[in-house]
């Protein structure tokens, strides 16, 4: 799944869904996506791979940065 970030935030977008990833691992709250990456020619994107939109959305809830 593509997401909208702020322009210029694509890396450290990433970064922070990864490491909300890392503090729930474990947990009832875990995340449910597989992986989250960005490309340096794709301005303000990131890519979130699960199998289900709402999954995408549950992560990326209380980010900054995401639209």
């Amino acid at each position: 799944w593509q997401v909208k970030v702020r322009i210029g935030t694509e890396k450290e977008s990433c970064v922070s869904l990864l490491n909300k990833y890392n503090a729930l691992k474990g947990t009832k709250k875990a995340l449910n996506i597989i992986s989250a990456c960005t490309f340096n020619n794709i301005p303000n994107s990131v890519y979130v791979e699960a199998f289900k939109e709402v999954n995408v959305r549950d992560a990326i809830k209380g980010l900054e940065n995401f639209f």
